[in-house]
């Protein structure tokens, strides 16, 4: 939590010492050991960050509710004492497979955050793509990315919830992303495919860079694209960003996603080759 001196006097602390309390609501609920500030000094309208614990569990979906306050000696206005609650909001993945096809605003949410230059992720939950002219073809909605109008090195991430794949051992992400021929000289407006076990503080090298451009679209439509998470099976804190790079090319469309454990033997019939229809058919045929 953020301390700060409201008063017109340094405090020092070694003279003054400050008593910090926090607790917290919810899923699991403690009241923490107050920390105790004894050294130093803070002066007028400074603030100072206090470390309340570094082992609290917050691995249960919830609502967390979180209070504190201050106590120190000679204090000339008490009613300031205690912070404003706050709320955080636990929403891990741990269900799957896990779908999202934007039709509506997702829930849990996703985390749109600029990289660098100006142009972000939107959610459109109904109509068409422009640039190129392509409906949704799974989902009414999608997410865009509209590098046709952002300068070039526009960047920024599409960020799912937080998973917990504590269950998985074999994690991969299926995407569904629009393709065309258009704007044909690389680089090409792109998606990199970056993931984060610490909550986004940092992300992984890219394990998949997936193109827009592509020659085989003569006319726009949808590639599935699947991404192993190699190395992420077991994790409880894993989140998957969707980088956007514009090269100022047409427009990057996200029909659909989905999370889920891959199946290392999947057999499946899927088309009869024997006998044929319409044909003279015998009393000894192949089947």
């Amino acid at each position: 939590v953020v301390v700060r001196n409201n008063g017109t006097a340094t405090i020092d602390f070694s003279v003054n010492p400050v008593t910090v309390n926090a607790a917290v609501t919810g899923p699991n609920p403690a009241t923490f050991t107050p920390v105790i500030l004894n050294s130093g000094t803070l002066a007028a309208a400074a603030t100072q960050t206090v470390v309340i614990t570094t082992t609290y569990n917050m691995s249960v979906n919830g609502a967390y509710v979180f209070s504190a306050n201050t106590a120190v000696t000679g204090d000339g206005n008490t009613a300031n004492d205690a912070m404003n609650n706050a709320t955080v909001t636990v929403s891990r993945v741990n269900t799957f497979p896990h779908v999202e096809g934007f039709s509506a605003i997702p829930n849990p949410a996703f985390v749109v955050q600029q990289v660098s230059g100006t142009g972000n992720w939107s959610i459109t939950t109904t109509g068409n793509m422009t640039n190129p002219a392509l409906a949704p073809a799974l989902n009414p909605g999608f997410a865009f990315f509209n590098s046709y109008s952002f300068s070039s090195g526009a960047t920024s991430r599409l960020i799912t919830p937080c998973y917990d794949m504590t269950t998985l051992s074999n994690p991969a992400i299926d995407i569904w992303m629009s393709q065309d021929n258009g704007y044909a000289t690389a680089p090409y407006d792109r998606v990199e495919v970056r993931v984060s076990t610490d909550g986004g503080v940092t992300w992984s090298a890219p394990l998949q860079t997936i193109n827009r451009y592509n020659a085989a679209f003569t006319t726009a439509g949808w590639l599935q694209v699947t991404v192993p998470l190699t190395g992420y099976q077991n994790q409880s804190s894993v989140r998957i960003a969707l980088q956007g790079i514009s090269q100022f090319g047409n427009n990057i469309g996200i029909d659909q996603i989905r999370v889920y454990e891959q199946i290392a033997v999947d057999l499946q019939p899927t088309v009869l080759v024997s006998p044929i229809t319409n044909s003279c058919h015998g009393a000894a045929e192949n089947v």
